[in-house]
């Protein structure tokens, strides 16, 4: 760049923009590598001038790429060839270029070798990334838990304290470092629409208060492969330009190579008893005496929506898909009986407590405790009509 800025003329230099216009049915408009032939209708786009050159600050150079498969959605690229060369052209700080070098892998450029981010404006971090799998199973691998805790801590195991995909939902991980140190990330989801976007707040509990709003697109290249794009909002460009300077890039690009094995099928199998092998609560159940009566309590006094419910000779199996996720049974089957006093309760999440406290109780329903404060939440605990406990459990907005 040094020895074109000193060969460069001192007046400024001018070029015409030039474009040829597809005019036959073979012409391909689909493929950029391959050109039209030189007949065709040839128009000017304007005049290119260029005033003086200048060196880039390593700031700017952050992210620039001229690669051949960054092209817009519904162009596709026929040659191989130009997939396969992408990796060698991501330009990236001088510091930086070994090891971006090593950490690019011999083969077909299937993958991004690493994240390529940039700054749009003061206060916002664009983050992309190629992955060598379908949208639907790079979406997968971000939201079922057992996948998320394989790759989500750059590797590192990870605690996955909750993981509510919805709508206000709350999500919370916790990564253990091989030193012992614990990092706790927590935020909100703003919008879910599988398998394409999600939108979440996202904060670190080393700095509390400094909350990050992270959009993320999956984009499906049509050829197996997925482009992933990440903007991120900060507060203020200070907050930003730290976290530029924290290290993050180093660590997002740990993940991504951590989800990479994840898709490709070569990440480490987690061990026995390492969070993650349990994705979920499949469904909580309760005994009930009296079917038709548990029944008109859930659905009609809860208003909760039946699932599945079967029965024969007297036995029956009753299950509610709750609206935020989970399953709640009910069942006669196991000769167990109902019990307040049994020593567990279910927790329903619910929208506004203080309403249906008073509403369940203009119904007739008894109430063991109520005004019950937890750090974050409060409680009130009802009986069902088979005597069963019940603690209805509202968080505090935030």
């Amino acid at each position: 760049m040094s020895s074109l800025v000193k060969q460069w003329p001192s007046s400024p230099a001018a070029g015409r923009g030039l474009a040829n216009v597809a005019s036959q049915p073979a012409d391909p408009i689909a493929d950029p590598s391959i050109a039209w032939p030189d007949t065709r209708k040839r128009v000017a786009l304007g005049t290119i001038t260029i005033d003086r050159l200048g060196a880039n600050t390593p700031e700017q150079d952050r992210g620039l790429a001229f690669s051949p498969d960054h092209v817009p959605a519904g162009i596709k690229l026929a040659d191989p060839m130009l997939t396969f060369r992408a990796r060698a052209y991501p330009i990236v700080p001088r510091a930086d270029r070994a090891r971006h070098q090593a950490s690019s892998q011999e083969g077909p450029a299937m993958t991004s070798a690493s994240a390529i981010i940039t700054t749009p404006n003061d206060r916002t971090l664009r983050t992309e990334r190629i992955f060598a799998a379908s949208r639907e199973r790079v979406w997968e691998a971000m939201t079922d838990p057992a996948l998320v805790a394989r790759w989500w801590g750059r590797g590192n195991r990870l605690t996955i304290e909750r993981l509510e995909l919805r709508r206000g939902g709350h999500w919370r991980f916790v990564e253990h470092t091989p030193d012992g140190v614990q990092h706790g990330f927590e935020g909100r989801y703003r919008e879910v629409t599988p398998p394409r976007r999600i939108v979440q707040t996202f904060e670190w509990d080393g700095m509390p208060g400094h909350v990050v709003i992270n959009e993320t697109e999956l984009e499906d290249l049509g050829d197996g492969r997925t482009r992933l794009i990440v903007l991120s909002l900060f507060s203020s460009r200070e907050e930003r330009d730290g976290m530029m300077q924290s290290g993050m890039e180093g660590g997002l690009n740990q993940s991504y190579r951590a989800l990479d094995q994840v898709l490709d099928g070569t990440a480490p199998s987690p061990r026995a008893g390492v969070p993650g092998m349990v994705k979920k609560v499949a469904f909580t159940m309760y005994p009930i005496q009296d079917a038709a009566r548990a029944r008109k309590f859930y659905e009609e006094t809860l208003g909760l929506a039946v699932g599945v419910a079967g029965g024969q000779g007297g036995m029956h199996w009753i299950e509610y898909d709750l609206p935020g996720g989970g399953c709640l049974a009910l069942t006669n089957t196991t000769g167990a009986q109902p019990s307040a006093a049994a020593g567990g309760t279910i927790a329903l999440e619910v929208a506004d407590l203080p309403a249906l406290v008073e509403r369940l109780k203009s119904l007739g329903v008894a109430f063991k405790a109520e005004g019950i404060r937890g750090p974050h939440c409060r409680m009130a605990m009802c009986l069902d009509s088979e005597g069963n406990s019940l603690l209805l459990h509202e968080l505090d907005a935030r």
